[in-house]
């Protein structure tokens, strides 16, 4: 900004102590000025100063002497290169040189460089004789710029204790709100303190409703009608700035923005003497409402005043808010989440929240809609249809052994044989007695003896009956197949001779291409299982093949293997392929009906949460 010459003249002992920044701006100008053309030899016709020592919010200060003196070609020449350089710039006519069209030496000196656009820098237009008195001219000025950095100093130190002072009122503010549980209280006395805190006559606070403000609290004041005059004026005050976005300030300062302020006069009865200052209440989405700052008696609000109020309502807003919310019933506050997520979801805005819901509501259809089938996975494992086993029908000792574990014998084939030479022997024995008792027979019926008829009679036929059991364990010593089968277990060929006893197991058959499958299912799933249910059976030995099976029996008794619980099943397969072998293992997946995908994940995982709940947490 440009800054008028100061009338009175200070000396530079002045210039350290405290007052106004463009005085003693100019006074610094002015002192170094008469200093410069004091010089022997030197004729100073300009010096000017740009002093912009912070960013772009604060002032920037442009002092030239003699007052509205501009800068000539040469001037602007030195400062661009200046400032390209980063250096001091010299252009112009020079001592003993033969520029002609010159009639100035123009020195520029760049004090600083904050950014592009504002920088800090002194510039002199002046007549030497001799180009030494130039360094000593340069040389002078900088001597003369530890004031200038005080002065810089002094500023920041300034600056620095205004902020301070902002956020202890901002602190002390937010302490005011908090101090009261109801929020109208709290309201009341956050305007009260703010009016006291910042020398206002009156401050009231209003929150929107449906693009409409509703006045909440007014300093100073208890309770008041919505239907007065002053009421409905802050409420239009409010509306047009709520409106409008924006901070509305009345009276219209120099410079400010083309804003409707039509209200704020009407409130301020057009007497420019008061000062109004409306300033929306932003929570970082949208206006939330407003807050009104009035002044009499020519009291205007400074830029620093207008910030600072303004980043206090940035900070009040969402405790307003908050503090408001929880002062509602509770049936409100549900009525406006639920009002909330509707304005989300068909409003205007929230386009990322809308593709969220859709995407939401799409899968949960699919969810519910999409059925799959619901399978049990258990181990397998390959069995005939049927154990033969093949025991001893007698103690007494291997004589013959005609198969192995794994052969394959047709119906009547020879297993194995017992020694059944004691049995041959007795045979004969009871041969010859039989034969002996007939002889006694007859000769009893010779001589007519009844008695003794009689009593041979039933000898024979007890011989008889000793002979046909003689016979028959000689004829069970000769072991044979009673069905196409193949030899599961039991390998005798090397344990000819041994002694077995009567019961013992010598072998265990199984029937041809007559198989079963076993499954091994876990007790989470015995319950979906049931007889007649179908489902595919895939073996380690083949697994580039699937065979269909249905379940046939459930066993219910558990076993225990592998750390887990498990129930036997049993299965058939529902044709029979040749290449089957006893013993071979596998999986299979047996098919239990379809569920919406939502119950076939969510399920067990629902069921787990249920079982640990029922264990955990007393009823």
């Amino acid at each position: 900004m440009q800054l008028e010459q100061a009338d009175a003249r200070m000396s530079f002992f002045d210039l350290a102590g405290p007052g106004d920044v463009a005085v003693r701006l100019n006074t610094w100008v002015s002192q170094l000025f008469a200093a410069i053309d004091g010089v022997s030899g030197v004729t100073c016709h300009r010096l000017a100063l740009n002093f912009a020592p912070f960013g772009a919010d604060h002032p920037e200060w442009r002092v030239e002497f003699p007052k509205g003196t501009l800068a000539a070609s040469d001037t602007e020449t030195a400062r661009s290169e200046a400032f390209r350089l980063h250096r001091i710039a010299v252009a112009g006519a020079l001592p003993g040189g033969e520029n002609k069209t010159s009639r100035f030496t123009a020195i520029v000196l760049p004090i600083s460089a904050a950014d592009d656009l504002r920088k800090s820098w002194i510039e002199i237009e002046a007549k030497f004789l001799h180009q030494d008195q130039i360094g000593h001219v340069i040389t002078q000025i900088g001597a003369a710029l530890g004031w200038l950095f005080f002065l810089t100093a002094e500023m920041r130190e300034r600056q620095k204790s205004v902020e301070d002072a902002k956020a202890v009122n901002a602190l002390q503010a937010v302490v005011s709100l908090t101090t009261a549980d109801q929020f109208t209280d709290a309201a009341r006395a956050l305007v009260t303190d703010l009016a006291d805190r910042f020398k206002c006559d009156r401050v009231s606070l209003g929150f929107a409703y449906r693009k409409k403000v509703k006045l909440q609290a007014i300093s100073h004041t208890g309770k008041f009608s919505h239907s007065m005059i002053l009421v409905r004026r802050l409420r239009a005050a409010m509306e047009e700035a709520f409106d409008q976005n924006d901070v509305v300030l009345w009276p219209i300062s120099a410079g400010g923005l083309e804003l409707l302020r039509d209200a704020q006069a009407e409130l301020a009865e057009k007497d420019t003497t008061r000062s109004i200052l409306t300033i929306p209440l932003f929570d970082g989405r949208r206006s939330r409402g407003a807050m009104v700052f009035e002044r009499s008696d020519s009291k205007v609000f400074d830029q620093s005043e207008i910030f600072t109020l303004e980043a206090l309502c940035g900070v009040l807003t969402p405790l307003l808010i908050e503090k408001r919310h929880n002062d509602r019933w509770l049936i409100t506050r549900t009525v406006m989440a639920a009002g909330n997520v509707f304005s989300y979801l068909f409003g205007r805005r929230y386009f990322a929240v809308k593709l969220t819901a859709i995407a939401l509501t799409v899968v949960a259809v699919l969810l519910v809609v999409i059925e799959r089938p619901v399978s049990v996975v258990a181990s397998a494992m390959v069995e005939g249809a049927e154990a033969r086993t093949i025991t001893a029908a007698f103690d007494g000792f291997i004589s013959d052994v005609a198969v192995r574990e794994g052969d394959k014998v047709a119906s009547g084939d020879i297993l194995l044989k017992l020694d059944d030479r004691d049995f041959n022997l007795e045979r004969l024995r009871l041969l010859a007695l039989r034969s002996q008792a007939e002889l006694e027979l007859d000769r009893a019926i010779s001589a007519r003896d009844r008695a003794e008829t009689a009593l041979v009679e039933a000898r024979l036929r007890q011989i008889d009956a000793q002979l046909s059991l003689v016979e028959q364990q000689i004829f069970r010593s000769t072991v044979h197949a009673p069905f196409d089968a193949l030899i599961v277990s039991g390998d005798l060929t090397r344990s000819i001779g041994k002694a077995v006893s009567r019961g013992e197991t010598l072998l265990i058959l199984s029937p041809l291409n007559e198989y079963r499958v076993v499954l091994e299912a876990l007790e989470s799933d015995i319950g979906k299982l049931t007889p007649g249910q179908q489902g595919q059976l895939k073996l380690s030995a083949l697994p580039e093949r699937n065979f269909s099976i249905e379940t046939t029996d459930l066993v219910p008794v558990a076993q225990y293997k592998n750390n887990e619980t498990v129930f036997s099943v049993e299965t058939r397969l529902l044709s029979t392929p040749d290449v089957l072998l006893h013993g071979m293992t596998g999986s299979a997946r047996i098919q239990v009906g379809e569920q919406p995908l939502y119950m076939l994940w969510g399920k067990p995982l629902w069921d787990q949460v249920r079982e640990w709940a029922w264990r955990n947490i007393p009823i």
